[in-house]
Formats: C-alpha cells, sequence, structure tokens
C-alpha cells in the first residue's frame, strides 16, 4: 500500500502537466454582422508555444462557427488552420456577445462570454473593433457612464474605471450608474449616495434616493416622496405618493391619487387635479382627464383640449408637434390645438412647393 501511495505522488506531476488547458478568445456580433477571424489559442503543456486556429462566422449569420480555409484572404495572418473538433464544438459557447452592438455605441461596450469550463458567463468590456479591453473577471457589468461601470464580483457590486482598476471596492448589494457625479449605493437593505471615487455622501438609510437633479435627490422615506438636497435637507416634504425625478425646472409629484407639478421649492405650480401627466417639452405638458389626453402650459392653462387617446407613450413636443391618437388613428397636433393626419414634414415641403 505504501509502494503504491508513493508511486501515485511520484506520477502525479506529471500526468498533470500532460493535461490539456483550453484557453478560448472569439468574437461574435449577432444578426450575421461581419466579425474578424478569431483566434484559439491551445496549450499542451506550459513550455510548448501554442498553434492557432482560425474560426469566422458561417455565411447564415448564425452562431456556429467553420474552420477557415488555409489560403483565406480574411485571415489577419499567415499561418496554416488546423482541425480541434473539441474546441470547434465549444466555439459559440465560448462566443463573445456585445451588450449594445449598435452603431453609436460607445468607445468601450460590456460584453459576456461564456466560460465552457466553469459553466457560466463573465463579463468584460470591448472597444469598437471588438477587441478585448477589460478582461472577462466579472459575474455582471453596466455600461460606462460618466467614465465608471459598475461591476458585479460574486454578489457584491462596485466600479471599474476605463482602464479597468477597481475605483469603488465590491462592497454594495446594489448600485445605480452615475449622474452629475454621484450613484445611489444599497447596503444593509438601505439606500445612500457615493461619489466616483466611494465617498459616502449621503448614508445607506433611506428606501430610495437618485442623484441628483437641480440639487435635488428624489427619495423614499417609509412609502412617501419628496426631495432633499446633498446635506439632507428637506426641500420638498415627504408627502406624495408617488414622484419623479426634476425636469425642467418641475416634478411630477402624486397626491390622493391625482397628479400636478411642484418646483424646487416645494411649491406647487400646477394643482394636483389630473389622473396622469408627462413632463414638459417646449413649455407644454401632456395631461390626462377622464381617460383623455390634452396639454397645459406652465402655468397650467389647458392649451391643447381634452379630446385625444391615452396611450402607454408619453406624448410631447417636438419641433412645434406632437404625436398623438385621435379615436385611434395616428396623427400630429401643433401648439395650437391643431390636429393633422398630414406628418408636419410633408405638410412643410407642400408649403414650400
Amino acid at each position: 500500500m505504501k509502494k503504491f501511495l508513493a508511486l501515485l505522488v511520484w506520477s502525479l506531476p506529471a500526468c498533470l502537466a500532460a493535461q490539456t488547458t483550453t484557453t478560448i478568445t472569439t468574437y461574435y456580433k449577432p444578426q450575421g454582422a461581419y466579425v474578424a477571424p478569431a483566434t484559439i489559442k491551445t496549450y499542451t503543456s506550459p513550455a510548448t508555444p501554442p498553434p492557432k486556429i482560425y474560426y469566422q462566422p458561417s455565411k447564415s449569420g448564425s452562431p456556429t462557427y467553420a474552420p477557415i480555409n488555409s489560403n483565406n484572404n480574411n485571415r489577419n495572418n499567415s499561418e496554416p488552420s488546423s482541425s480541434t473538433t473539441a474546441a470547434a464544438q465549444r466555439m459559440d459557447r465560448s462566443a463573445v456577445v456585445v451588450v449594445n452592438n449598435s452603431a453609436d455605441r460607445p468607445s468601450l461596450s460590456a460584453a459576456r462570454r461564456y466560460n465552457s469550463i466553469l459553466e457560466k458567463s463573465y463579463y468584460g468590456f470591448v472597444d469598437r473593433d471588438d477587441k478585448i479591453a477589460i478582461p472577462f473577471a466579472y459575474d455582471y457589468a453596466n455600461e460606462f457612464s460618466e467614465g465608471r461601470a459598475a461591476v458585479k464580483k460574486g454578489n457584491r457590486w462596485g466600479f471599474i474605471d476605463s482602464t479597468g482598476t477597481m475605483i469603488v471596492p465590491a462592497i454594495f448589494t446594489l448600485v445605480g450608474d452615475f449622474h452629475n457625479g454621484f450613484a445611489s449605493a444599497i447596503q444593509n437593505r438601505k439606500m445612500g449616495l457615493i461619489d466616483d471615487f466611494g465617498s459616502t455622501i449621503i448614508h445607506d438609510k433611506y428606501d430610495y434616493v437618485a442623484p441628483p437633479v437641480y440639487g435635488l435627490c428624489l427619495t423614499q422615506v417609509d412609502g412617501k416622496w419628496g426631495f432633499m438636497d446633498l446635506v439632507q435637507h428637506i426641500k420638498v416634504p415627504f408627502i406624495y405618493e408617488e414622484a419623479y425625478a426634476f425636469d425642467d425646472g418641475l416634478a411630477r409629484v402624486k397626491l390622493n391619487g391625482k397628479w400636478g407639478f411642484v418646483d424646487v421649492n416645494g411649491k406647487v405650480i400646477i394643482p394636483l387635479i389630473y389622473d396622469g401627466g408627462c413632463n414638459f417639452r417646449e413649455d407644454l405638458a401632456a395631461v390626462y382627464q377622464n381617460d383623455k389626453c390634452g396639454f397645459i402650459n406652465r402655468e397650467g392653462k389647458l392649451i391643447v383640449p381634452f379630446e385625444y387617446d391615452v396611450t402607454s407613450l408619453c406624448p410631447g413636443f417636438y419641433k412645434g408637434y406632437a404625436w398623438v391618437l385621435k379615436n385611434k388613428k395616428n396623427g400630429w397636433v401643433d401648439k395650437e390645438g391643431k390636429f393633422s393626419k398630414t406628418p408636419p414634414e410633408a405638410r412643410k415641403t407642400k408649403t414650400e412647393e
């Protein structure tokens, strides 16, 4: 028995050295977008240089990969390819999927890659050329906002900068993105605010607190909503059933089932008499009464009468017109309340002719 154990101990290092460890790096853009050939690095032992195998997406655009022919002109270099069935079978499970793959995506985009050995996905960041900029080392990642990206390690969240340096340690249960230099962060089931280096600005004792807009933080305490500044002076009392952040100097609030608007001093500017409403756009705001939509000005005067359908979209004015529904038909209304089924662009062209 002792001889057997001695033989086992003696042979174990050799067995481990003989094992093959495969690390796969590849890029995959959904919807059939072309991607540059990727590289699979296969390490047969630490001392052996890894051979390279090149793959590209199939013409159908599906996330399956086929070997590139050695004389294919699309390869990044002239090294010959070889076939590794096991690696090829794992290819699409190891593909990098860019979360935001739009044409105007940021310089660094969050992406995920499936690790077939650990059987889970990890998140990192790629640049606009789909080259890895920040390694896939996180359990989840949000997009960058104001130079910081929220990342999850285990069950905790923190923030990294564009170099991948952990600026705010991963100690929070949940975080929001940075806005105006601050981010919401939850610890001990309560929410507070931190700055972009992780310093506590408002301690975690609120049900909800948002980064400041117009210097005021939308806050919830014991189920009631109001606003306070960064030193926690209450500016709008915590009496409202619902509230939204300030926009264009006014905030929508709800009390006793009705909506209106308050200013940064807590003064009610638009009476709380509406069933619903939207933020002001070009000095007019959509409001709802009796299942109909109309528009008021900043003094609360009804400018466009309540004769339009209520929709899930919040209508707002843009360049003098608002898209609306009337009797379930699309149309546009101007600031004088005139309705037309013809788009504003078509009307202007016709007038010019």
